[in-house]
This record gives structure tokens, C-alpha cells and sequence, in this order.
């Protein structure tokens, strides 16, 4: 693994420890952190990710920009397996993925861009279109049980 990605992995899990710690109570780039937990999209393990997130309607929605041509890989666990628990304070929910299209996911772009301007300069660095993933509530009487904590990026 080259050096980059383990301290990428090392810096994600000291958010989630320190965002653990804080209760929930830490912000990154003037914005709310939730932690995410996913299930791999090919190892079928738990995995947890630090994001930075937009609240829309009663969730939220993660931007998928990873800073290159391809997405994090949060983003493919979410498209292959789109129930997760997110962590906010204190609480942990669970909720459903998918990603924005058309006109949803241009009024969310444009709100997202509007409160962040620096994932504009993310869009510009690339050819793919970056995927924003929206995240809502599960149904009722849906599973409670989070998946085991295991950091991922």
C-alpha cells in the first residue's frame, strides 16, 4: 500500500477516534462530521469513514470527491450495499444511500458549492462528474444492529 493511502487510513481513524471522543462534537472544513459505517462492496466487511456532510431534508448528503479521477471507496460500498449507520453526536441511525441524478443532484451541487466553494475546484481537477450521495432515513422496523467498526477510506 503506498504511503499515502496508510496515512490516509491513519488519519481517518484518528477522526473517528477523536469525533468519538469529542461526542460527536468536531467539524472539518467549517462543517459537521458523521461517521459512516458501510459494509465493503468486496470484502463484505464493516468499514468506517469520517465525512463531511450537507444536511438535506431529514439526512444527508456526502460528496464522493476523493480529490482525483476515482471515487473513494465509501462511495462504491455505498452503491453496492446502501444501508449504513450514521453517527452524529451521540446517536447512530440507521439509513439508506443513493446517489443524486439530474435535477437532484444539480440543486444539490449547487448548495453544496454555494456553502463550500472548494469542491468546485474538485470538479475542475476532473473529467467524471462527482457523485453526491444522499443518505435517508431506513424504514421503520429495519435492522438497529450497526455493522463491527473497521476503518475505511
Amino acid at each position: 500500500m503506498p504511503w499515502s493511502k496508510t496515512l490516509q487510513r491513519w488519519v481517518s481513524q484518528a477522526h473517528v477516534w477523536l469525533y468519538r471522543r469529542a461526542g460527536g462534537r468536531l467539524i472539518s472544513m467549517g462543517h459537521r462530521l458523521v461517521i459512516v459505517n458501510t459494509t465493503g462492496a468486496r470484502s463484505h466487511e464493516p468499514r468506517t469513514v469520517p465525512l463531511v456532510a450537507f444536511p438535506h431534508d431529514d439526512g444527508w448528503a456526502v460528496v464522493a470527491a476523493a480529490g482525483g479521477d476515482s471515487s473513494p471507496g465509501w462511495y462504491h460500498n455505498m452503491v453496492a450495499n446502501p444501508e449504513v449507520f450514521v453517527e452524529r453526536d451521540a446517536s447512530k441511525n440507521r439509513m439508506v444511500a443513493h446517489e443524486a441524478v439530474g435535477p437532484e443532484r444539480e440543486a444539490l451541487w449547487r448548495r453544496i458549492i454555494a456553502e463550500e466553494p472548494s469542491y468546485a475546484s474538485f470538479q475542475e481537477k476532473t473529467e467524471r462528474v462527482i457523485p453526491v450521495m444522499v443518505l435517508e432515513a431506513a424504514p421503520v422496523g429495519a435492522s438497529t444492529t450497526p455493522p463491527s467498526v473497521k476503518s475505511d477510506t
